[in-house]
């Protein structure tokens, strides 16, 4: 069943609270958090200080946390500390992958890898096995506000007939670019969580609360479509 996770990336920082509280009222299923070194992406966004505040106000929402660092073994203490229920890391970011993962897994803690939109899906392979979900890059990593690249439809197609094929459970979650349009062809595409945005969860009208109404509702109909019920 689909669902939704905001990323707060997108929050307006002066109201980050409110904002949070608003997606909790509107449906959202967890909130998501960017971690950006300036190395990996050229940018910067969260702090492990923030997020360790928001899972402290918030415990019943879920956390995801979106490694963008060019070593992620710098942050594992962090990450066991604050204990988010899930973690993606970049392919490309550690010759280690399969270690950093069974750091993770070790911890408690959902391990998942982040897949660029120019990696090859057979990529991922070596990894089915040991993952809990696919971190599905709709956009190029690092910067918020970029348009969902077209190719990402029959990327999540063939990575989710894969997965059936292949027997596995791992989850698909699409991050980059996403709205109510999109949002609906990536959930009959086969995803299974989206990362809502500026696009479609926060500076759209009527607030932030009724935008994570329309995308629920948006994410129902088109699971009713394919004759699935309800959401997570």
């Amino acid at each position: 069943m689909a669902g939704f996770t905001v990323t707060l990336a997108c929050a307006d920082p002066l109201c980050l609270g409110d904002d949070i509280e608003a997606a909790r009222r509107g449906g959202v299923a967890g909130v998501h958090i960017d971690i950006m070194d300036g190395r990996y992406v050229p940018n910067l966004c969260m702090s492990f200080a923030q997020a360790g505040a928001i899972k402290e106000s918030y415990p019943s929402l879920e956390m995801d946390i979106h490694m963008m660092v060019a070593d992620p073994f710098c942050w594992v203490e962090e990450l066991v500390r604050l204990q988010p229920q899930r973690v993606a890391v970049h392919l490309d970011s550690t010759p280690f992958t399969y270690r950093f993962l069974e750091r993770m897994k070790a911890a408690g803690i959902s391990p998942g890898v982040a897949w660029n939109p120019s990696q090859p899906l057979e990529l991922l392979f070596p990894l089915a096995r040991r993952i809990e979900y696919v971190l599905l890059m709709a956009v190029e990593p690092g910067f918020s506000g970029q348009s969902m690249l077209q190719e990402t439809y029959q990327r999540i197609a063939a990575l989710d007939a894969w997965r059936r094929r292949e027997g596995l459970g791992f989850r698909i979650m699409v991050d980059g670019g996403v709205d109510l349009e999109n949002g609906s062809l990536c959930v009959k595409a086969g995803a299974d969580i989206l990362v809502g945005g500026a696009l479609v969860c926060f500076g759209q009208e009527g607030g932030v609360e009724a935008a994570c109404r329309r995308l629920a509702k948006t994410l129902c109909c088109a699971e009713s479509s394919l004759g699935r019920d309800g959401m997570d």
